[in-house]
């Protein structure tokens, strides 16, 4: 009930204006560095101004636009937070398959001026765009997944976590019930136990969803809506919830189990 037209123009032309242009920046780094690999975008440029009678590259590019457009000014949230991200891996096949065409462009050009082999400076810059392609796979992959001791990574971290809060509350509860968390689908993976969405709201928020889904449990992790900065700050400030266990993740942030009074969840 608080989403309405009403509510999003009493937020201010600022608010509006500043999500939108966030939105357009953070699309068009994507675009760049994940679509076009930085490197290879002007070739894919190159390629689609040769290739631009073909109706499969105009079509591409009416959807592009769209989608950029979309993802910038209708849904600027969720295009800043992924949604265009994953939405243009769809375009990823043609891009790509641009790439070679803008190079031969490029060789092209150069051939003329510089007395270069086309054949042969495709095949030496074409295996280059392929190694340098792969290096930075490699060194994306080293830095999020295999991290160093100065630098821990943080993948997996989250299912670590679950793990240990799930023994902890089956320690304390053969059958859990319902449980609040950041992350449902992950805690699901990691515990087997149901669960639903911390609210984006305050406390009140909080409340309501656990007298309508009968929640049980709830894990604050660091990442909690602002509405809910009391509560992680202070985890005993709710009289119907009781602080059971705290865990640290990669961060050194704490990690909160909290058990709803029975009074709560009582019909």
């Amino acid at each position: 009930d608080q989403v309405s037209f009403t509510t999003w123009w009493q937020s201010g032309c600022k608010a509006i204006l500043s999500a939108r242009l966030s939105a357009i920046w953070m699309n068009f780094k994507s675009l760049l560095a994940v679509n076009g690999l930085i490197y290879l975008a002007p070739l894919i440029l190159l390629g689609a101004k040769r290739l631009w009678r073909e109706s499969l590259i105009r079509l591409t590019s009416v959807y592009l636009a769209v989608l950029f457009l979309f993802m910038s000014f209708i849904f600027p949230f969720a295009g800043e937070r992924g949604a265009f991200f994953h939405s243009s891996s769809a375009l990823m096949p043609i891009f790509w398959s641009l790439a070679p065409v803008g190079l031969e462009v490029v060789t092209g050009w150069a051939a003329a001026r510089r007395q270069w082999q086309p054949e042969e400076a495709i095949r030496v810059l074409g295996a280059g765009m392929i190694v340098l392609a792969a290096g930075l796979s490699a060194g994306i992959f080293w830095h999020r997944i295999i991290g160093s001791q100065s630098q821990p990574v943080h993948w997996g971290e989250k299912m670590h976590s679950y793990e240990e809060i799930g023994e902890q509350i089956i320690e304390l509860d053969s059958s859990p019930g319902i449980a609040a968390v950041n992350d449902p689908p992950g805690f699901y993976l990691a515990t087997g136990f149901s669960s639903v969405v911390i609210p984006n709201g305050d406390s009140d928020a909080l409340r309501e969803v656990v007298h309508r889904y009968d929640v049980r449990w709830i894990v604050l992790d660091s990442d909690r809506p602002t509405g809910l900065e009391t509560l992680y700050d202070n985890p005993t400030s709710l009289d119907w919830l009781k602080p059971v266990d705290e865990l640290l993740d990669i961060k050194g942030m704490p990690i909160y189990l909290l058990q709803v009074d029975q009074a709560e969840i009582m019909p």
